[in-house]
């Protein structure tokens, strides 16, 4: 088998958005007259249980009477708005050695593309104020948002953009932070590389390719917690072998 494509996951995996996705929220709620307020307790451990930003305000709302009185899909355009703005300011980078693998897959013609629940506009803005380029002049494919009748646990994300691609789940690997996006990828029978983070905590025992603090920079070590032998970041070699290996790994 041959790797020939990453697909990352955004949120918690390309860069560590949900701090910013947060602050937006917030924004929005106080610009629509509501003193609803997610701290980023309830944030991580309730609200980003639910994948999508639109359909965690209509799970929010289920409990809280200021939200179930307004124009939700309103509130979220709003929402996407601000943290559009945020993301143009400089606010968000990427993690660490997010761009130099990317760079490094391109160099070889291995292809990158993303699959997500966030919007287009908002993996385009993210990538425009890292790279200085255009969206698909850094990634091949983007499957996000509800472009699948069924977001992430459920697969179809990645078929999707496997389909998109024109190749064999057998031929990508994917790039996941949390328990939702793990499901989906492994349910799509993906080869899947974890990276920690800080905002999606794996709660849910998983089999994966392996389990990384992040990708890494430099002279890095100690970044595996489960998965082959890593001495130094992650790199095409180590994806190759995680992808080769597939998902044996608990976590």
């Amino acid at each position: 088998m041959t790797l020939k494509a990453l697909i990352f996951d955004v949120d918690g995996t390309l860069a560590e958005s949900e701090a910013i996705h947060r602050t937006a929220f917030n924004l929005a709620f106080s610009e629509f007259g509501l003193t609803t307020d997610w701290d980023e307790a309830t944030y991580i451990n309730t609200h980003l249980k639910t994948a999508g930003g639109f359909e965690r305000l209509i799970v929010a709302a289920k409990s809280d009477p200021q939200l179930a009185g307004v124009d939700l899909m309103a509130l979220h355009w709003r929402k996407n708005e601000l943290y559009i703005e945020m993301v143009k300011s400089g606010q968000l980078a990427m993690k660490r050695g997010v761009k130099r693998l990317i760079e490094a897959a391109k160099a070889e013609q291995i292809k990158v593309a993303v699959a997500t629940t966030t919007s287009i506009e908002n993996v385009a803005t993210l990538i425009n104020s890292n790279f200085s380029k255009d969206l698909y002049e850094v990634v091949d494919f983007v499957g996000a948002g509800d472009v699948v009748e069924t977001k992430k646990p459920s697969p179809l994300i990645y078929n999707y953009v496997l389909d998109g691609l024109g190749l064999k789940l057998s031929e990508g690997l994917a790039i996941e932070d949390s328990d939702n996006g793990i499901l989906a990828s492994t349910g799509a029978s993906l080869a899947t590389l974890v990276v920690q983070s800080r905002f999606s905590p794996i709660e849910k025992p998983h089999v994966v390719g392996a389990y990384v603090k992040d990708l890494g920079d430099d002279q890095d070590r100690d970044l595996l917690i489960s998965g082959p032998p890593l001495d130094g970041v992650v790199d095409l070699d180590y994806l190759r072998q995680v992808h080769l290996n597939g998902n044996r790994f608990s976590i």
